[in-house]
């Protein structure tokens, strides 16, 4: 079975919900589990009823001094999180957090997470650069 075949072999509904011409929206795996790193990201604990341990909050560590502890906290946690949601879609050990300064900008938090896809042996890496109090979209690169 090729890497292309497996990709295309299952849709989610997408995140955020919306509709197209033919129904809900929806993604393909590697784009779903994109999805749920950034609602991971972004939702505050106890924020869903049914999953009340779901999300990191990183609306709250926004106007938090940016000290190494902080980031620290913030590998850790989104680690767990990370391994914990995306069990059996990507590789536990492959998951690497860093979140620090962005090089040429030290007001700027850069949150970079890097994991393989389990069934597509595929590698991706996300980062979101948080300026101003502004929770961004992330950009990502794949590598084989």
């Amino acid at each position: 079975m090729t890497t292309q075949t497996l990709r295309a072999r299952t849709n989610y509904l997408s995140f955020p919900f919306r509709m197209s011409r033919q129904g809900a929206a929806q993604s393909e795996r590697q784009a779903h589990i994109r999805e749920q790193i950034t609602q991971l990201l972004f939702t505050e604990p106890g924020e869903r009823v049914f999953l009340p341990e779901f999300g990191i909050g990183l609306a709250r560590v926004l106007f938090m001094p940016m000290t190494d502890a902080l980031w620290q906290q913030i590998e850790v946690t989104l680690g767990a999180g990370l391994a914990e949601v995306l069990r059996g879609e990507i590789l536990p050990d492959s998951i690497i957090v860093r979140a620090a300064p962005a090089p040429d900008d030290g007001a700027t938090l850069r949150i970079t997470i890097s994991y393989t896809l389990a069934a597509l042996n595929l590698s991706e890496t996300l980062s979101f650069d948080i300026t101003d109090g502004v929770l961004p979209l992330p950009r990502y690169t794949e590598a084989l």
